[in-house]
C-alpha cells in the first residue's frame, strides 16, 4: 500500500505490506444462519403477520391529500401511501423522495398512542381511544382539526385526510431521516 506521495505505509519502522498484514482472507463461504438469527427472524415474522392482519381491520376510507402546489390527490386510508403518490406524479419524484412530511387535516388516534417496541405486548389494547381528556380535546371526539407535522415513512399508508410534502436529501428532515435509517443499518 501506498500514501499520497507514492511511500509505503509503515507501522512504527515496519514495512505492513511485507508483513502481509492486507493478505488475502481467501474465498468467501456462505454458511447456515446462526441460531439467533433464525430466532430474530421467527420474531419478526410474527410481528409482521400481526401488524398485517391488524392493517387489514382498520376502515378503508376516501381520503384527501393535499400537495403543496394546492393540488389534490385522491387515496384510500390504510391503503395509500406518499410513495404511490409520488410514483402517480412521476417515477423520478418517487426515486428522489426520502421521507413525507405529513399535516393531518383530521385527528389520528395512533399519534397520540406510545409505540410497544418489540410488538409483543398481549396486554395492550389496540381498541383504545385518545389517552387522556387533553388528547379528547385535540379532536379525539371526531371533529376535523389540523394536527402538528409529522414526518412519515413514504411506504406507509395514511390514517386519514392530509397535506402532504415529499422531502428529498437537500432537505433538512430528508438528511435527517436517511443518516439515522444508515446508523440502524450500520448498528449504532
Amino acid at each position: 500500500m501506498a500514501d499520497k506521495s507514492g511511500k509505503r505505509l509503515i507501522f512504527g519502522k515496519e514495512d505492513l505490506q511485507s508483513k502481509k498484514v492486507f493478505a488475502d482472507p481467501g474465498a468467501f463461504v456462505v454458511k447456515e444462519s446462526p441460531e439467533w438469527l433464525k430466532k430474530r427472524e421467527q420474531v419478526w415474522d410474527k410481528v409482521y403477520a400481526k401488524h398485517v392482519a391488524k392493517l387489514e381491520k382498520k376502515e378503508k376510507k376516501p381520503i384527501k391529500i393535499v400537495m403543496p402546489d394546492g393540488a389534490v390527490k385522491e387515496g384510500t386510508s390504510w391503503v395509500t401511501t406518499p410513495m404511490d403518490i409520488a410514483l402517480g406524479i412521476s417515477k423520478g419524484l418517487a426515486k428522489k423522495a426520502a421521507i413525507a412530511q405529513l399535516t393531518y387535516t383530521e385527528h389520528i388516534a395512533s399519534l397520540s398512542e406510545t409505540a410497544d417496541a418489540d410488538g409483543l405486548d398481549e396486554d395492550s389494547s389496540d381498541e383504545e381511544g385518545p389517552s387522556s381528556a387533553a388528547d379528547a380535546a385535540k379532536g379525539g371526539a371526531g371533529k376535523d382539526v389540523e394536527q402538528e407535522p409529522v414526518l412519515w415513512d413514504m411506504l406507509r399508508p395514511f390514517e386519514g385526510s392530509c397535506k402532504l410534502e415529499l422531502l428529498d436529501f437537500d432537505s433538512h428532515w430528508g438528511k435527517q431521516a436517511a443518516w439515522h435509517s444508515s446508523a440502524h443499518i450500520l448498528g449504532q
